[in-house]
């Protein structure tokens, strides 16, 4: 198959040499179904489903990728570069977050070898001047200079450190730019028939577009195969799972397992949504550092993680987002379910007219409060609130 359906989104930073590469490039869709059934055969055997519905409810994806968006989360939110000036260029707190970045708690991040985020913590790969690397760091994620142009530069301040420069624009937006890691991906791409493409030793901009756009290609070759929506990342679970040894831990009555997509019966999609509430509370807990998003209440027993666009109107992605989610407590919750409350996208309360002020007063709302620190990514579902449960009058 070739690679052509997604290139209009990449047009503006396309370049001559990535445009002929992609056209050389092939997925063969007879190997791509022998290594899905191989996956499929796997999930099945090593969880307790006996059908496969999406990566984020799988006990054993869930379990061994999962981790993926957690990493993402905290590395996001340990860079706060939306706090960084154009004068910090150069004192060492913009490489200084960009180590939190990369050290997430518990060792959860495996995107990058251990060995070479030392190395860079210690400034040993650094091959500019402090101010170059920083200057580079902040420029990527203002969108001040083209991506292209940065990515060349970070080869020249840390070097062709695939792994590390790929993490970074990952951590920028993880709906365009995915973690690599050569060797494996390579093993995975000629697994389904791509012989002629190779990212070891190749840490260049064209070729981090290409494996990019791959990835994609197999994300629109499973998503004619699995029922569930199956995202960017999902995709690369897949390929980096089938450059392992799947067979190991597969079951004798798996052997021969043929897979057919079900349909998905009630009782199913309601354990599906239990398990995905379950999740998305542990990650608005984290994002929101154990406090109600609105009074900084910091007993999280009595916190209730609300989704913003309500959990039956949104895509698997945008349940699973964690803007779309406050912490609130549960008078705040009910509120702002029932839409007598809701926000402003600069975090300011809104105040049903249907409750009156000796109401507002003994449920202790008043106009000065708000929720600080809300991303640019909330604004579209608090916007979906606005307009579609809260009650303005």
């Amino acid at each position: 198959m070739v690679i052509a359906s997604i290139l209009l989104y990449y047009i503006p930073q396309i370049t001559d040499n990535l445009l002929m590469n992609m056209l050389d490039i092939n997925i063969d869709k007879s190997k791509f179904e022998q290594q899905f059934d191989r996956f499929i055969r796997y999930v099945l055997s090593t969880s307790s489903e006996t059908h496969f519905l999406s990566f984020s409810s799988n006990e054993t994806t869930s379990k061994q990728e999962g981790y993926k968006l957690d990493v993402y989360e905290e590395a996001k939110q340990n860079l706060s570069y939306k706090k960084w000036i154009e004068s910090d260029i150069g004192t060492g707190r913009i490489h200084g977050d960009s180590v939190k970045a990369l050290r997430i708690s518990g060792n959860k991040n495996n995107l990058v070898d251990w060995r070479l985020i030392d190395r860079y913590a210690n400034k040993e790969i650094l091959k500019t001047d402090l101010s170059d690397l920083e200057g580079t760091i902040f420029n990527l994620f203002n969108n001040i200079q083209e991506e292209s142009v940065l990515f060349g530069q970070l080869v020249e301040s840390i070097g062709a450190n695939y792994s590390l420069i790929a993490y970074f624009f990952f951590i920028k937006d993880k709906q365009r730019f995915l973690p690599i890691s050569t060797n494996r991906f390579d093993k995975a791409f000629q697994l389904i028939g791509i012989e002629e493409f190779s990212t070891t030793q190749h840490c260049t901009w064209d070729n981090y577009q290409t494996y990019n756009l791959i990835v994609e290609e197999v994300q629109s070759l499973l998503n004619e195969k699995i029922k569930g929506e199956v995202y960017l990342l999902d995709a690369h679970s897949f390929l980096w799972m089938i450059s392992g040894d799947l067979e190991s831990d597969l079951k004798p009555e798996f052997k021969d397992f043929q897979w057919r997509n079900p349909d998905v019966s009630t009782v199913k999609r309601e354990i599906l949504q239990r398990q995905g509430q379950e999740v998305f509370r542990k990650k608005l807990l984290q994002y929101w550092k154990n406090k109600c998003s609105v009074t900084k209440l910091d007993y999280d027993s009595l916190l209730v993680a609300s989704h913003i666009k309500p959990w039956k109107d949104s895509t698997d992605q945008e349940r699973f987002d964690v803007h779309n989610g406050l912490l609130l407590t549960p008078n705040l919750d009910k509120l702002f379910d029932k839409g007598l409350i809701s926000f402003a996208s600069d975090g300011q309360i809104l105040i049903s007219s249907k409750l009156s002020d000796t109401q507002k007063k003994l449920l202790g709302l008043d106009n000065t409060l708000r929720i600080d620190d809300l991303e640019i990514a909330h604004s579209y579902y608090l916007e979906y609130h606005r307009n579609n449960i809260f009650m303005k009058s």
